[in-house]
C-alpha cells in the first residue's frame, strides 16, 4: 500500500483502528516484559530504560500505551498523516513518543545505524506486497538488540481464503503464516508462534471475527 493510500485512510478525524493498544500486544508486553524478570536479566533495572521501536505505528494507539507504561518509544510510519495523530495522542495522553515519518522496511534492511537499536521491537497489521514481505520480517530481525524481543501480530494468508470481513490487504500472500516466522527465526527462542481465530474490535477498521498469526520470540544474547 502506498504512503497516498495510508494518508488517505488517516486523513479523516476518526481514529481507523481505534485508539485502545491491540488486545495481543497488551497480553505479551505484560507476559514478558512487565513482570520484570526480562529486562532484568538484560541488566535492564527500569522500564523507562527499556527502548520500544514499532514499526507501521499507524494513528498511534499501540505506541501511546506502550509510552503510558513507563518505556522509551520509537514510532515510524510512513504516514505523515498517521505520524501526526501519533503525535496529537501521544500529547493528548501526556505521554512521551518520539515519531518518525520513515521507511520502516528500509530503516531495518538498509540503515545500519538502527541494527540492534531496540530492546523490543512491536508491530501489528504490518502488511506489504509479496515481494517486500521477507524485508519487512527481516526489519524485525534486524533492529532489536540481541537479548531483545519481538512481538508482533498479523493476518494469517487464511483471513483472506476463507473471506472473513474484519480487515486486511486484499491477498493472502500479504499475510504472513506461522510457517513464514519459524522459517525466518529458526535460530531464535520462539516463546509463541500460533494461528487462531479471534474476535477484533478495532476502530471501524478491523471489526469482526478475523484469522491472526500471533508472535513472540527472543533473539539470542550471543548473536553475531
Amino acid at each position: 500500500m502506498s504512503d497516498a493510500f495510508w494518508n488517505s485512510v488517516f486523513s479523516g478525524p476518526d481514529f481507523r483502528y481505534g485508539t485502545d493498544v491491540n488486545q495481543w500486544i497488551s497480553l505479551a508486553v505484560g507476559r514478558y516484559v512487565l513482570n520484570g524478570q526480562w529486562f532484568a536479566n538484560l541488566g535492564i533495572d527500569t522500564p523507562e530504560e527499556l527502548h520500544v521501536i514499532e514499526l507501521a505505528s499507524g494513528e498511534g494507539r499501540n505506541a501511546v500505551w506502550l509510552a503510558s507504561q513507563g518505556f522509551q518509544v520509537t514510532a515510524f510510519d510512513q504516514s505523515a498523516e498517521g505520524s501526526a495523530k501519533t503525535r496529537d495522542l501521544a500529547r493528548q495522553e501526556g505521554v512521551p513518543v518520539t515519531v518518525r515519518t520513515d521507511d520502516a522496511i528500509e530503516l531495518g534492511v538498509s540503515s545500519s545505524g538502527w541494527r540492534g537499536h531496540a530492546d523490543v521491537v512491536v508491530s501489528t497489521f504490518f502488511h506489504v506486497p509479496p515481494e517486500l514481505k521477507r524485508d519487512m520480517i527481516a526489519a524485525h530481525r534486524n533492529l532489536v538488540r540481541p537479548g531483545g524481543l519481538v512481538i508482533a501480530e498479523w493476518f494469517h494468508p487464511d483471513q483472506r481464503r476463507h473471506q472473513y470481513a474484519s480487515g486486511g490487504p486484499p491477498l493472502p500472500e500479504m499475510m504472513v503464516s506461522v510457517g513464514d516466522l519459524r522459517t525466518a527465526f529458526a535460530e531464535w527462542h520462539i516463546l509463541e508462534c500460533r494461528s487462531r481465530v479471534r474476535r477484533l474490535d478495532e476502530g471501524s477498521g478491523h471489526v469482526g471475527d478475523g484469522v491472526v498469526t500471533q508472535f513472540v520470540a527472543q533473539k539470542p544474547v550471543y548473536w553475531f
